[in-house]
């Protein structure tokens, strides 16, 4: 039996038991609580059969349930987790008495050494045949063994490279970006399901692309630190994870404090520091990170976006305009600098050249071609030219109205109606954007956007659920 409490690779899934997570290839799976408790059960007996009425006391205990609701968990276990990498079923019927595993579990962290095969000794058991025979099998199982290690290490190094792609990738923020690093990360996942670093760029991933489980992505990023503690960047992306997502503010300073100290701290360490500086309004210490991760590598467009964020959070709106220009000068196809520079054109009152720029973002972050992207551009800021704040407002507003671009864009969509003096209906937007949790949102607090809602007593409950600061 395996120790419960620890972390278990079964195949290509990661088994999590202190946050019931199960994990296939990266991505939480989600069969059902009942199905989780029978899975548990499995991994614990690590390759023995566990009986039906095991399984059924332990799922469902005194309760008398028809046997075939054991059987619709197991098989709704199955769907959500096979073939096996095998090609077979992860679980196999053991008739007349319940199931089993049919894949090795091995503790995460620690790969298990290849089986070594035993020598059979002849029937001519001479003292010279068995010492040949051991000196055989301690050399074979050397080799082998030898080999796996090479392999491991060869698999490793490789899991590593994919791993850094796909954090590059994702870093550049848009949807065909977070496509190529699900795709690296898939194959990371594949070589070495228990890498540190991978398991917490898949919880960024999530975070990011706001795909799968919240919860999940959490999950992954401690599971990073438990297995490797000294992971500076696994510590930033838990950081991140937790501000973006959870803002749960003291538990991202501390990890991207401890992030940031740590011996040859990462660029995206500062700057995601600097952002939850923005965010909770110490502006000022937040733009000192930002030129901390600048000078770490000043070719990078993202510390000159979140500075240029930083400027126009400070309603510094031209200084912002300069610092995203140059981010773009540094990553043309990128769309993260596009978004904030049509904000600032926004509050500059400058209609046109905001509505330009965010159908720049809108084309390059959904991957649009560059047709499309000058379609966008023309049809948008005509309406801004002809109509004006009424008309450019009602546009969006009603280009975001289906259900999934309402969860998307909520935040989005309270900043619009509060700029066309809709207030009650820029808070109803705010208050539906809290459940959904769309990534600006973090912003609230700062956004001068938002300004004229400073006051409103359903305003400054929202910071207060956010644990975010009233400015004045």
């Amino acid at each position: 039996m395996l120790d419960n409490e620890a972390s278990t690779v079964v195949g290509e899934c990661l088994w999590i038991p202190g946050a019931k997570k199960l994990l296939l290839r990266g991505h939480a799976v989600e069969p059902g609580w009942r199905s989780l408790e029978c899975w548990a059960a499995l991994v614990e007996a690590n390759g023995a059969a566990v009986s039906r009425e095991n399984l059924h006391a332990r799922v469902w205990g005194k309760t008398l349930m028809d046997e075939s609701n054991l059987t619709h968990a197991i098989a709704a276990l199955r769907r959500a987790i096979d073939p096996a990498p095998s090609g077979e079923s992860y679980i196999e019927t053991v008739p007349r008495i319940g199931y089993r595993l049919t894949v090795p579990v091995t503790t995460a962290g620690q790969p298990s050494p290849a089986p070594v095969q035993p020598v059979q000794p002849t029937a001519r058991s001479y003292r010279w045949h068995w010492a040949a025979a051991i000196g055989l099998a301690v050399t074979a199982g050397g080799i082998v063994f030898g080999e796996r290690l090479v392999s491991t290490a060869r698999d490793e190094r490789e899991a590593a490279r994919l791993t850094n792609l796909a954090i590059g990738e994702m870093r550049n923020g848009g949807l065909q970006n977070y496509a190529a690093a699900r795709k690296l990360l898939d194959g990371a996942t594949e070589l070495r399901p228990n890498l540190a670093l991978t398991l917490a760029a898949n919880a960024e991933l999530a975070a990011r692309a706001g795909a799968g489980s919240f919860e999940g992505a959490a999950a992954l990023a401690a599971e990073a630190i438990r297995l490797e503690p000294d992971c500076g960047e696994c510590r930033a992306i838990r950081g991140y994870v937790e501000m973006t997502r959870f803002w749960n503010w003291e538990s991202a300073r501390v990890e991207l404090d401890r992030a940031t100290t740590a011996p040859g701290a990462s660029q995206q360490a500062h700057l995601w520091y600097g952002q939850l500086l923005l965010i909770t309004n110490r502006i000022e210490d937040g733009m000192r990170q930002l030129d901390v991760a600048i000078g770490k590598n000043p070719a990078k467009p993202g510390p000159y976006v979140m500075k240029g964020v930083g400027h126009y959070l400070a309603m510094r709106y031209d200084q912002a305009l300069h610092d995203l220009e140059k981010a773009e000068g540094l990553s043309p196809d990128g769309p993260n600098p596009h978004f904030w520079m049509y904000r600032a054109f926004l509050l500059k009152g400058m209609l046109d050249d905001a509505a330009k720029e965010r159908a720049i973002h809108f084309a390059k972050f959904a991957g649009h071609s560059v047709d499309e992207e000058v379609r966008l551009r023309r049809q948008w800021t005509a309406v801004a030219v002809n109509e004006g704040k009424t008309g450019i407002v009602n546009f969006w507003l009603a280009d975001s109205a289906t259900p999934n671009a309402h969860r998307l864009h909520g935040y989005e969509r309270a900043i619009w109606k509060t700029y066309a003096g809709r207030i009650e209906e820029a808070l109803d937007e705010l208050e539906a954007a809290e459940k959904n949790r769309p990534f600006n949102l973090i912003y609230v607090a700062v956004d001068p956007a938002l300004a004229p809602l400073r006051k409103e007593p359903r305003f400054r409950a929202v910071l207060s659920r956010l644990k975010l600061p009233v400015v004045e």
